[in-house]
């Protein structure tokens, strides 16, 4: 099966195949020649207006319903009426989608004011599966909030980053690129901020293991997110619950399946002309300069007669104007600044699925190039994933994931005093490539070319980043399961930045470097233990964990060089500034929880953790996180079952409590 995808200026190709022994041999000529036919598409502007309302099958209005445009990340959800706006390329395909219902793909054909989409409820999405922390629930019994992210609904968007998988698809939850530099962190805040002086972002945890961030992990080794979002689905996680909690689950192959995935996405971005400023060109910038400053000289009481390249510097345009009058050119410096860039993502997978085990291996590329020339983000990324049935009683498994990724442009595209926001305000006179300190023009008014600067100024950050995590289960018993695991999460970084003396409005050459290591460990102990007697089902879970963290930074600050050509800090003469510190904390946890149903119909949930952090003091180092939740499913009573006009109907009521940690580790 093969998918093609030209929409938004974003071209994709997919390659799916499930082999056979004979196909084993043959599939990567086969991939390697549909590599070389990856369309490039040039960007363009959403431009036709839609308005229209999301509705169940009764008419009743679906709040939070995501409308997403197929093949882009432009998207938004329904408010309370079900009503939602959205601006879309012409043809574009809308997909709508709500839990607990079929998703439904509608086609634009032209502007709509009154659009209208009722959605059919699903019965596979009530028996899907959700992991809940430490374990996992049908939807059908869930109590408490949480919301899911599938594979399916990755697959066909131009996306390369996990944070950008949140945009407009579960309501509550809101992603914000707080940069618009490629490999820019999402914020993801779920309900809300809940602290002023603490941080509000979520707990994010990857296959078990609790992490710092999502930065730098392959989204297309996912396989599902789950949303913890209430605090009674939270408080499992106690001190860092309060955020909401985040649970990534990598892909793994099931039994019998073999399958090699080939999935290359390219597209192009630029800057859309409506999003540029309206400022003054070459001419009209020399007219009114020249006018305003002979104003300034006439109010001062200076002789008109006298000629204008004659007068002092402040009552006349730059020197070159009068002195090398061909240099005089008309320069868009938002054009000259920004560049069409190339968005490439390569992807393939390996999955094999056998009664003893199963094992997926993928490798991926990512070449993101910003729109700020000279700024940009590439990542290599390796995963191994492996389980194996020891015997009838014990099974282990790995998870690892090596990911190396360099991001351009992170100080100088943004900042205040950056090359964007300088080039904004340039001189449209000046040709670009010449203002400069060796320049035949010099430096023209200490304001050097902000294009040149991109490309001349060093300002690269590099990561190596490793999370891995090796388990072993034991299940004496049908149902009881004990399982103990270790977790790594490792990243290095550093950033590395120097300013040329020539391309520095300063008469000198400044320099930073930085570096950091971030390194997590757990050791976590479970038991769990699942079964249904008659129309009772019961599940019980006990567990243990330790985690420590531990963080290095070091920061070196000069603008004493010597030299533009030794950019290292053995040419520095001196130090501006220097920094060096190391903290260290560590989490100590108990925790359980009690699920129990009678037939799919009434269902109870309560959860306890303690757990004791070194972050606070000793009067407050350990906290109690307990939580309660209660559903009923009316729609399986006697009286309403079977009704036509009700599917699905729970009353669902929870409380919990949760803490927030993410304070100074002293």
């Amino acid at each position: 099966m093969m998918q093609f995808y030209n929409l938004c200026g974003l071209g994709s190709f997919s390659l799916y195949a499930v082999l056979n022994k004979r196909a084993k041999s043959s599939i990567l000529l086969v991939c390697l020649a549909l590599l070389s036919a990856v369309p490039v598409f040039a960007a363009v502007d959403f431009n036709v207006p839609i308005q229209g309302r999301v509705l169940g099958e009764n008419g009743e209005a679906l709040l939070g319903a995501t409308i997403l445009e197929k093949g882009t990340t432009n998207g938004t959800v329904t408010d309370f009426e079900g009503n939602f706006q959205l601006e879309v390329n012409e043809n574009a395909i809308l997909v709508v989608s709500y839990t607990g219902f079929t998703t439904q793909e509608v086609t634009v054909t032209g502007a709509m004011s009154s659009l209208q989409i009722t959605l059919s409820p699903s019965v596979e999405a009530l028996e899907e599966v959700i992991v809940t922390g430490y374990g996992t629930t049908k939807r059908t019994n869930l109590t408490n909030a949480v919301s899911k992210i599938n594979s399916e609904s990755l697959q066909d968007r131009p996306i390369t980053s996990l944070g950008e998988a949140f945009s407009g698809q579960l309501a509550g939850v809101y992603a914000q690129q707080s940069s618009g530099l490629p490999g820019a962190e999402f914020a993801i805040t779920i309900r809300g901020s809940n602290s002023i002086t603490s941080g509000s972002e979520p707990l994010y945890v990857v296959d078990g293991m609790p992490v710092q961030s999502m930065k730098d992990i392959n989204i297309g080794d996912v396989q599902s997110i789950d949303v913890l979002k209430d605090a009674s689905a939270a408080a499992i996680y106690g001190a860092r619950g309060a955020g909401g909690v985040v649970l990534i689950t990598t892909r793994s192959a099931k039994e019998g399946q073999t399958q090699i995935n080939l999935d290359v996405t390219t597209g192009v971005r630029q800057v859309p002309k409506s999003n540029k400023l309206d400022m003054l060109n070459g001419p009209q910038y020399r007219e009114w300069r020249e006018w305003i400053r002979n104003e300034s000289y006439l109010l001062d009481g200076r002789d008109p007669a006298v000629p204008v390249a004659d007068r002092p510097a402040r009552f006349r345009g730059p020197d070159f104007w009068y002195t090398n009058p061909e240099y005089i050119t008309d320069t868009d410096w938002q054009d000259a600044i920004t560049r069409n860039a190339l968005r490439q993502n390569y992807q393939v997978s390996v999955l094999k699925g056998t009664e003893g085990g199963s094992f997926m291996i993928s490798g991926n590329y990512t070449n993101d190039q910003g729109v700020v020339v000279n700024s940009g983000y590439e990542r290599f990324s390796f995963r191994a994933n492996g389980q194996y049935r020891i015997n009838d009683k014990f099974t282990a498994g790995l998870n690892l994931s090596s990911t190396f990724s360099e991001q351009s442009g992170w100080r100088e595209a943004e900042r205040k005093e950056g090359a964007w926001m300088r080039a904004i305000v340039a001189n449209p006179t000046v040709p670009v490539g010449l203002n400069h300190r060796s320049g035949p023009l010099g430096l023209v008014e200490a304001d050097p070319d902000p294009v040149l600067q991109m490309k001349s100024i060093k300002d690269i950050g590099n990561t190596a980043r490793t999370i891995g995590t090796v388990y072993l289960g034991f299940e004496p018993i049908a149902g009881l399961n004990f399982r103990g695991q270790f977790g790594l999460d490792n990243q290095d970084w550093r950033y590395d930045y120097f300013k040329p003396q020539d391309v520095n409005k300063k008469t000198r050459r400044e320099a930073l470097d930085r570096t950091s290591r971030d390194t997590r460990f757990l050791t976590q102990f479970t038991a769990t233990y699942d079964r249904d007697f008659g129309k009772h089902g019961l599940s019980l879970l006990g567990g243990t964990s330790f985690e420590k963290t531990a963080y290095e930074f070091t920061n070196l600050d000069s603008w004493d060089f010597g030299s533009d050509d030794i950019q290292t800090f053995n040419a520095a003469a001196s130090f501006r500034g220097w920094d060096d510190f190391e903290r260290e904390s560590a989490l100590a946890s108990v925790f359980g929880r009690v699920q129990y149903n009678f037939a799919s119909k009434y269902l109870l949930s309560g959860s306890i953790r303690y757990d004791g952090s070194s972050k606070f003091g000793a009067d407050n180092r350990y906290g109690i996180f307990p939580a309660a939740s209660f559903g009923w499913r009316l729609s399986e009573e006697g009286f309403l079952k079977g009704d036509p006009t009700i599917s699905q109907l729970k009353l669902r009521a929870s409380w919990g409590q949760s803490g927030n940690d993410r304070i100074g580790a002293y």
